[in-house]
């Protein structure tokens, strides 16, 4: 039977007569990766910062391995490794003595042998011994990471970790997070980036001012829609862009040299062709193309703004 491992249940928080979250639920089985994805200020942050109670809420409840945060706080805690904003290291200290320490500040009884698993699960031998000071920002997360983990927690925080970090980095901490769920680690990650979370989360929660717009998983979400974007090569965009527009009340068709593109139902791709062949539209061509995760987001962002 799976696991729950957070369970985060009606999370409203409001200062004064403002309501940053509203009404907010989700949760997270065992060594799954879920996506919090919203534009900047959606209120990501904040809900991650009140699940490990940096910031309270006004309702709601928030369960960790079915542990109540509020009721039982250094119980459920000793569950939680993560990074809110940024991971402030000791610059002077090298990498290793960092790790040190905080394995010192646990409450478990950490060895050295796991420490060096942690290492090289983040792929920081090379430069473990070498200062801070002197990391890159890649390696600064990485290190971060290997400091939020090395008490084997159930749940792994992040908040928009990928910040900062180039292409080769960002596929690197990619990598490293696939390889913690297979031990059972569960991650909740916060991020804008929609493309990098598509590749990486096995669902996500979509969230546009302090509201949950859409719960699913990647699949569910790219797939909501019947509609797909349709290309049509013709002979004739004008004529095309007239007929596809008699046909259906579509919101948007894009003309180009020879191209139309419109988001149309795929069972109404043969009705469109057959209307160009009855009014001599030539169509030497017909792509239909995947729908995205952006197309999505934006769809569901644009509904709640308009």
């Amino acid at each position: 039977m799976t696991r729950t491992i957070l369970e985060v249940k009606n999370i409203t928080k409001k200062i004064g007569e403002k309501t940053i979250l509203n009404d907010i639920s989700f949760s997270i089985n065992e060594g799954e990766i879920l996506g919090l994805l919203g534009k900047n200020g959606a209120g990501k942050t904040t809900t991650l910062k009140i699940i490990v109670s940096l910031v309270s809420k006004t309702s709601g409840a928030i369960y960790i391995n079915n542990i109540n945060t509020e009721k039982q706080f250094i119980e459920s805690m000793k569950h939680v490794g993560g990074i809110i904003e940024n991971p402030e290291m000791y610059g002077y200290l090298s990498g290793y003595k960092n790790l040190i320490h905080f394995a010192r500040m646990s409450n478990c009884k950490i060895s050295k042998s796991e420490i060096e698993k942690v290492v090289k699960l983040v792929g920081l031998e090379a430069a473990i011994n070498k200062k801070v000071k002197t990391y890159s920002l890649g390696m600064k997360q990485r290190l971060g990471i290997a400091q939020a983990i090395i008490h084997k927690p159930s749940l792994l925080i992040l908040d928009e970790p990928t910040n900062g970090l180039d292409p080769q980095g960002i596929y690197q901490l990619r990598s490293y997070l696939k390889e913690l769920t297979k031990q059972g680690t569960s991650i909740l990650i916060s991020s804008h980036l929609l493309s990098e979370m598509q590749l990486l989360c096995d669902k996500l929660v979509i969230i546009d001012n302090g509201k949950i717009l859409k719960t699913g998983s990647i699949d569910e979400l790219v797939n909501a829609s019947a509609e797909n974007v349709v290309e049509f090569t013709v002979n004739n965009p004008s004529k095309a862009k007239e007929i596809i527009a008699g046909l259906f009340p579509v919101k948007k068709i894009n003309v180009e040299e020879y191209k139309v593109t419109v988001k149309i139902d795929s069972n109404n791709i043969a009705l469109v062709n057959q209307e160009f062949v009855k009014n001599g539209v030539i169509v030497t061509g017909i792509v239909t193309k995947q729908n995205s995760l952006e197309e999505q987001f934006l769809d569901l962002t644009r509904e709640v703004s308009s």
